[in-house]
This record gives C-alpha cells, structure tokens and sequence, in this order.
C-alpha cells in the first residue's frame, strides 16, 4: 500500500469528526443509531473504497506517469488532479463546500 493511501485512510475520522462539527444535523447519534447499518456504509465501506479507486488506482496510474510525479510545490499534480476529481464528482450530492472538503 502506498503511504499516500495510508495518510488517507488515517485522516477518515477527521473528516467525519469535522462534518459533524461543520454540519450536526447531518451526523447526529440518533441516525447512528436508528440506522446503524446506513452509518457503517457511510462512515466506514464508501470512504475505504473512494480512498482504495482514487487515491490507489487513480491517484496510483497518474503518479507512475511523469507529468503526475511533478510537483506543485508540496502536491504532486497526480495528488492535485485526483482531489480536484473526487471533488467534482460529489459536487451533485454535496453542497459545493462540502464537496471542496471532501
């Protein structure tokens, strides 16, 4: 596994913790518990396997490439280009905010 992967299957609970504080009413202990299984997905299975596609395969295939291992001072391009597309992909489900954080 890439450390860059590691890095960011380490930084889902900060994520989660941070939308819980940005956005309460999304993440509250009642839809935890009343839909427990909803939450696991959500908090658990969906951000392991965006992280496994983007930051593995996708940020992985672009950083074998020579234009995707420069860097853009402390960001290689590969890593820059993949956030910018996991953000746009979840632009349709998330406010733009939201998107850009994710």
């Amino acid at each position: 596994m890439r450390k860059e992967l590691g890095a960011a299957l380490l930084a889902a609970p900060v994520v989660w913790a941070s939308i819980g504080f940005l956005w309460p009413e999304t993440l509250h202990a009642g839809m935890m518990l009343e839909n427990a299984r909803r939450f696991l997905l959500l908090a658990g299975l969906y951000p392991v396997a965006e992280e496994v596609v983007f930051r593995g395969v996708i940020q992985g295939w672009m950083l074998d490439r020579s234009w995707g291992s420069r860097r853009l001072g402390l960001v290689s391009r590969a890593n820059f280009s993949t956030s910018l597309l996991f953000a746009v992909l979840h632009l349709p489900a998330h406010p733009p905010l939201m998107a850009m954080l994710t």
